[in-house]
């Protein structure tokens, strides 16, 4: 075919080359012109479920209890109850509409509402705010079957109806901690507020579930601890009688005394006699006195001391586990007083040997105590400079 021909095949036809997407355009403008336009909102949430960690530290997840959470947390979002609690949610922020604005809604929207609640129902259900206009709108609901606000949410009303709800979908994203909400509806505005009601909704329902799993473990708790509570008041107030009794607390209330220890006693074993003991007891009174003339915090321990409990509170704790913790305590009280001895053998508690089985043998026992004793004999003659006993380290 030349181009000649071609040209006359088009001028020819040229009719119909017009008319046919004229008429096909106007055809599909007539038929679509008033269709609904249809908007589309998502929402992602991040849960924490997966890969969150734990109380122990540990975001090792378990498959079983991971899947699970995930389909609480899907089933709570497409309940009937959610959704219901969602579209009254809804309803109640767009009755508090008193002129239309686009930002809320559209204006077909806006008419349409309305016509929907009549000016008899309002006055009953809006109130000044929205909470109280959800309360009112759920007690008018509830009050009968088949009234205006109960066959609204039961409808197949486009924005406050549980049906149109159901169009929600709620997926989790693969394998990860991210849940993705989809809507889809007629007005654009609507959309948006109906998914962020809906999260507001879902998560605090879950916040409530929870925090009732939490209550029975709390409760568990508060009750293990007021029974510590006792225990340690009463073990307190029998130390406190004990020391009354034996002339701890006579010494430590006298003036200028900020700290007392006592003596303490061994209870024989099988391999540990009574005399062996009682020779050892002998052996470390002597060096006792003899370290109390220049360092008796050294001498203090806490199965047999006592100190003002003011004196104690502005020394400070000690932070770190180290041996003789007890006398960096009384070393540090000795600014606000004296440190006295209690030498009655009523007060003197008893304790188990088990010290002694670090040195393998009771005679090995008394030779290490002898010799590390000897070895800072001349130390003990001069007293300790101060120095800081939250992080100072102990002498061999």
């Amino acid at each position: 075919m030349s181009f000649v021909h071609f040209i006359k095949l088009l001028l020819r036809n040229l009719l119909w080359l017009i008319m046919v997407p004229v008429v096909m355009a106007g055809t599909i403008f007539h038929f679509t012109k008033n269709e609904v336009k249809v908007y589309s909102s998502e929402s992602v949430i991040y849960t924490g479920i997966a890969s969150g960690y734990s109380l122990s530290g540990s975001n090792k997840a378990d498959y079983f209890a991971t899947s699970n959470a995930f389909d609480n947390l899907l089933s709570l979002i497409n309940s009937r109850d959610t959704k219901q609690e969602v579209a009254i949610a809804l309803l109640a922020n767009h009755l508090q509409i008193k002129n239309f604005d686009p930002s809320l809604m559209s204006a077909a929207s806006f008419k349409e509402l309305k016509k929907l609640v009549p000016d008899s129902v309002r006055q009953i259900v809006v109130k000044s705010t929205e909470e109280e206009t959800v309360t009112a709108l759920h007690d008018y609901m509830a009050s009968r079957e088949n009234n205006t606000i109960f066959n609204i949410i039961n409808s197949d009303n486009p924005f406050y109806s549980i049906n149109t709800l159901d169009n929600i979908k709620a997926n989790r994203i693969n394998s990860s901690d991210l849940i993705k909400i989809a809507y889809q509806c007629n007005d654009a505005v609507i959309c948006k507020q109906t998914l962020e009601l809906l999260e507001q909704s879902f998560m605090r329902k879950h916040r409530m579930l929870k925090e009732g799993q939490s209550e029975s473990v709390i409760d568990y708790f508060e009750k293990e601890t007021h029974a510590a509570f006792i225990r340690l008041n009463d073990a307190e107030q029998n130390f406190m009688q004990f020391n009354k009794q034996n002339e701890i607390m006579k010494v430590l209330q006298k003036p200028g005394t900020a700290c007392v220890y006592g003596r303490y006693s061994f209870i024989p074993e099988p391999r540990y006699p009574r005399w062996q003991l009682f020779m050892l007891e002998k052996m470390r009174n002597v060096i006792a006195a003899y370290r109390h003339l220049k360092r008796p915090y050294l001498n203090c321990l806490g199965i047999s001391m006592g100190y003002v409990k003011e004196f104690g509170l502005r020394a400070g704790y000690i932070t770190k586990n180290v041996r003789g913790d007890d006398g960096r305590l009384a070393f540090d009280m000795m600014q606000y007083g004296k440190i006295a001895a209690v030498k009655s053998p009523g007060a003197s508690p008893w304790t188990g040997p088990r010290t002694l089985d670090r040195d393998g043998s009771f005679v090995q026992a008394i030779t290490n105590r002898v010799v590390r004793e000897i070895k800072r004999s001349y130390k003990m003659l001069s007293k300790e400079k101060p120095h800081d006993t939250k992080i100072s380290i102990n002498d061999n």
